[in-house]
């Protein structure tokens, strides 16, 4: 049994609509085709009782000259003449002298009733005599054999024209909502495959542009939704190899504890506290990520010298820098940039850039800090000549536990959250994060913060107004 939605679902589909969208603009078009059809006819044929008239006009003057019919008042006899020439004739009369003077009418009892009318010169001998008005009464066409065929014959051909044009606008609209719906019917069928995970089937772009472009970017969809099932499964391996290692040290050593094999010393102890000290840190720094995107936590804006603030964390990782034999310097403004910022949050960002740049920056490489100022905003530049990022890896390089080079990353000790947490705490600035890099060659990464810090409450506001 059909039900109400699936009648409703009907109507809304695109096929249906667009035939009935072509189905009754060809209803209008035939009916405007009619309508000019009819019209010309009907003039054509007025026209044709027109000349018909007149004709028949000038052949009862003619019979009048004859009958030296002129002036007036006429004789009784001339009278009934004239009714019998204009039944014969088949028209109407009304003979008027040159002083508008009336003596013969049949036109008057038929007011309202006549088809068409005509007005002719009455002229006997040279003299003008009067005006002779001829009309048809509207049911003498009625009466004419040719012309009832006629008007039947063009009843019948309308009717024909009307039934061919309208099956002919059905098959052309059902033709068209076809062609126009079938790659759309396509796409959805792709568009399926895709929400069902079968990320590599292919897709042929054809079609109108609009859905052509559709297509290419259900293709795009579907290679970036494979990419990031890629980049889960990465992430899942990431998580359970930095998780996995500090809790197996720290059960392998207790069970040598406890069988005797060590010694429950302080080394072992300190040992074991070491990775859990390692796991704590990477659960806070997986916590802090989530925070930071969450935009759950507390900002403490102060009005800061930002150039002071980027000197100072400069100045901490110098010797970390000297230690890995990479030139690191710092290029400041010559004057001082204040700015209102959350202190410890903007100093966590600049502290991930340089500790990214120095662990992907190789011996004898380069580090540049910089900070430029302006009247509305505060732009910090982390500047190396590292390893790089490839051109496949630059989209996701801000996600959660991504590594360009996963053995180095993992040497040096870190889990990939740096960039990820930078970015959040610059986004709780209202500020953004951009990046440049070429593999082989080196990265920038620029931090753009409004020198005014406004909350997200006060910043619709602000967009509102």
């Amino acid at each position: 049994m059909i039900t109400m939605n699936q009648i409703i679902s009907f109507f809304r589909r695109t096929y249906t609509l667009l035939f009935f969208v072509f189905f009754i603009f060809s209803l209008v078009f035939i009916f405007l085709i009619s309508t000019f059809y009819n019209i010309y006819w009907d003039g054509m044929i007025n026209s044709y009782h027109e000349q018909m008239i007149e004709s028949d006009g000038y052949k009862l003057l003619d019979d009048m000259r004859e009958k030296q019919i002129a002036g007036g008042p006429l004789k009784e006899e001339d009278v009934q003449w004239l009714k019998r020439r204009t039944r014969l004739y088949g028209v109407l009369m009304e003979y008027v002298d040159n002083e508008n003077k009336v003596w013969f009418d049949t036109i008057s009892e038929y007011a309202g009733k006549l088809t068409v009318q005509t007005q002719v010169p009455y002229v006997v001998q040279g003299s003008l005599q009067g005006q002779i008005k001829l009309a048809q009464f509207e049911a003498s066409s009625e009466l004419n054999p040719a012309m009832v065929n006629f008007r039947e014959t063009l009843k019948v051909r309308s009717k024909m024209i009307f039934v061919t044009i309208m099956l002919l606008s059905t098959i052309i609209s059902f033709l068209l909502a076809t062609v126009l719906t079938k790659y759309l019917i396509k796409l959805d069928q792709y568009a399926q495959l895709i929400r069902q995970g079968k990320w590599h089937t292919t897709f042929p772009i054809k079609g109108p542009e609009e859905i052509r472009r559709l297509a290419i970017t259900l293709k795009e969809l579907a290679i970036e939704l494979d990419k990031q099932e890629e980049l889960r499964k990465n992430l899942m391996e990431d998580m359970m190899h930095e998780l996995r290692t500090p809790i197996t040290s720290i059960m392998t050593r207790l069970e040598a504890t406890i069988d005797g094999v060590y010694e429950a010393n302080d080394e072992q102890l300190e040992k074991m506290y070491n990775e859990l000290d390692r796991l704590s840190r990477l659960l806070h720094d997986m916590q802090r990520v989530s925070v930071a995107q969450g935009a759950t936590f507390e900002m403490r804006v102060k009005r800061t010298d930002v150039v002071k603030l980027c000197q100072n964390v400069y100045l901490d990782f110098r010797m970390l820098a000297k230690k890995a034999e990479v030139d690191m310097r710092f290029e400041p403004t010559y004057t001082p940039h204040y700015a209102e910022v959350d202190r410890d949050k903007l100093s966590q960002v600049v502290t991930n850039l340089l500790s990214n740049a120095i662990k992907y920056t190789q011996p004898g490489g380069r580090i540049v800090l910089q900070v430029e100022c302006t009247q509305d905003q505060t732009i910090i530049k982390c500047m190396d000549t590292g390893i790089g990022i490839s051109e496949e890896d630059l989209p996701y390089i801000f996600n959660r536990l991504f590594r360009a080079d996963k053995s180095r990353s993992r040497f040096t000790g870190g889990v990939g959250l740096g960039l990820t947490i930078a970015k959040a705490l610059v986004e709780a600035h209202r500020g953004e994060i951009t990046f440049s890099s070429e593999y082989g060659k080196g990265s920038i990464f620029t931090v753009i913060i409004p020198s005014t810090y406004m909350a997200i409450q006060e910043r619709h506001r602000t967009t509102d107004s």
